[in-house]
């Protein structure tokens, strides 16, 4: 038998029989019947249980599933928390723990996402399934795909505002901030502004997050990400920067015209041209 299916017979199985558990609930690559698992696939499972912190500070009950030594709790869904698991076969599997109260955040639209690849109920004595089905997104790109103009004009503000600010990092040499924003915070902004031109531009499966991004961006913008990333030197920082500026600065026209949006040029020019005021002084040495 495969490892996961066996890992999830086991976790079935263990959380039917423990009273204390109300629902349990597979989502993520396990649960999909497209891009489904394979074997680097993790596990994922929303559990609501009537005393979350049993189950964050106690490994007692996970012995049922097999031996690990690399275990965590970090903050997720829904204002709750998670037990990550690393089993000694390489497999993981993540636990999200919530009590009643915050499961009624699933009958929220706002986390419809979390169930639009499809989800499997594995256990329910709280009716859980009916709020799921409310709840869910016909399709993860729906957000980035309904940003109002003023939204997608403050995303672009927001956007050159941080080139500027990176800028200003680079040519103080605080290189650490520098790269952080530039490949993180802008990041995240660059990857909004790429769901949404691929949510208007064609009819690939847009996934959230980025996921599969390789599978449903067009090559053109997979091209233009090769050079977006910095290595941790100040020149190629400088050069990561004015690619990543030029990547956006094109989506983002692309789509605001495809929308007949006002693009803020002023924002664009501006941006453009403090940095390029900082690039030149940092390479005339003024700032080294």
């Amino acid at each position: 038998m495969n490892r996961q299916v066996e890992n999830i017979k086991k976790i079935s199985e263990l959380l039917e029989n423990d009273a204390e558990v109300l629902a349990a609930i597979i989502i993520g690559s396990q649960a999909r019947s497209d891009s489904i698992a394979d074997e680097y696939s993790d596990i994922d499972i929303i559990i609501i249980v009537t005393n979350p912190e049993q189950y964050l500070l106690s490994y007692d009950w996970l012995r049922g599933i097999g031996d690990f030594h690399i275990s965590f709790i970090e903050p997720t869904l829904f204002g709750a928390k998670e037990r990550r698991i690393l089993f000694d076969d390489g497999s993981d599997v993540d636990f999200v723990i919530l009590n009643e109260k915050q499961s009624q955040t699933i009958q929220n639209n706002e986390s419809g996402v979390i169930f639009a690849r499809d989800y499997r109920i594995i256990k329910d004595k709280i009716g859980i399934s009916e709020s799921i089905e409310k709840s869910k997104y016909t399709s993860d790109a729906t957000n980035s795909a309904n940003l109002s103009e003023e939204e997608l004009q403050n995303l672009i503000n927001d956007y050159f505002f941080h080139c500027v600010w990176t800028m200003k990092k680079v040519s103080r040499g605080e290189l650490f901030t520098a790269k952080s924003c530039l490949d993180v915070y802008m990041k995240r902004l660059l990857l909004t502004m790429i769901e949404n031109y691929s949510c208007l531009s064609s009819s690939k499966d847009v996934w959230y997050n980025g996921r599969f991004i390789e599978k449903w961006a067009d090559k053109w913008i997979l091209d233009g990400l090769t050079v977006a990333y910095a290595k941790y030197n100040q020149s190629d920082m400088i050069n990561a920067l004015l690619s990543s500026m030029d990547l956006f600065r094109k989506i983002a026209i692309e789509v605001m015209q495809k929308q007949t949006f006002t693009y803020p040029k002023g924002a664009e020019t501006h941006a453009y041209q403090i940095v390029n005021k900082y690039i030149q002084r940092t390479r005339d040495g003024e700032y080294k």
